[in-house]
């Protein structure tokens, strides 16, 4: 299984890259957006990529914007990370089809449960358009883990209408 990590600080890449290496997967690392999206369009299709949310040329939430528009990429399952945990914050990612998200400083169990779970949704077929469910659930855990599930139920409800019945 292949990963993208697109992660502009150094020392965090190198953990990251080094921990998932070790558990088996194929990696691919990037410093920015614009480098992620070379890897894209010309060499990889990866199945996850963890995509840091601020980095130079481009953030994640804009090269998520752009995995989910072209039909070649969209089926990525695409893992957040973030220092921002606020619950607004989580929402704009959850809008743009980010799939989960991880708290800086990542934590080796929950970026292991993060990937097994990228890994059991490619390897069960299951398209970005049927996965707004478990996409809710990892929010939800996520915003539990850290005492921000204020207001999060009404504003995913309205996403998923807004979704459901657009005007």
């Amino acid at each position: 299984m292949k990963v993208l990590i697109a992660e502009d600080n150094d020392s965090s890449r190198t953990v990251l890259e080094k921990i998932v290496k070790y558990w088996g997967y194929q990696i691919f690392v990037a410093r920015d957006g614009v480098e992620s999206m070379k890897y894209l369009n010309e060499l990889i299709k990866p199945d996850i990529a963890l995509l840091d949310w601020v980095m130079p040329n481009m953030t994640g939430v804009e090269l998520c914007k752009l995995i989910r528009e072209n039909p070649d990429l969209r089926s990525i399952y695409i893992i957040m990370l973030t220092a921002n945990d606020q619950y607004e914050d989580m929402l704009v990612g959850f809008e743009s089809g980010v799939d989960d998200f991880l708290t800086k400083p990542v934590n080796a169990d929950e970026l292991e449960d993060s990937l097994n779970r990228g890994k059991k949704i490619i390897l069960d077929g299951i398209s970005f358009d049927d996965r707004f469910d478990q996409r809710y659930e990892n929010i939800k855990m996520l915003l539990e883990r850290e005492g921000s599930i204020v207001k999060l139920e009404s504003e995913l409800y309205r996403i998923k209408n807004s979704k459901d019945n657009p005007k």
